[in-house]
């Protein structure tokens, strides 16, 4: 499963790449001390159809715009 990471307090899109759709995606929130709070999956089937994830993050977690993760750990309750 291939990683990406995302810091707190930013928004965007996350580019999907064929390594992605082939292995799954993990993507991991990190707060300003690059420490990890939360994480998300994606597998592959979720992968299929969309070239980007968009996404929100807050300082705990992180909202994705149209797909949602198979798995979710978020570590800080808001």
């Amino acid at each position: 499963m291939n990683q990406r990471t995302v810091n707190c307090n930013t928004s965007g899109e996350l580019a999907i790449l064929p390594c992605d759709i082939h292995e799954g995606i993990k993507i991991v929130l990190l707060d300003e001390k690059q420490a990890p709070i939360a994480w998300y999956e994606f597998d592959s089937r979720q992968l299929e159809n969309d070239g980007i994830i968009k996404f929100a993050a807050n300082s705990v977690r992180i909202k994705f715009e149209g797909v949602k993760p198979s798995m979710i750990s978020e570590l800080v309750a808001e």
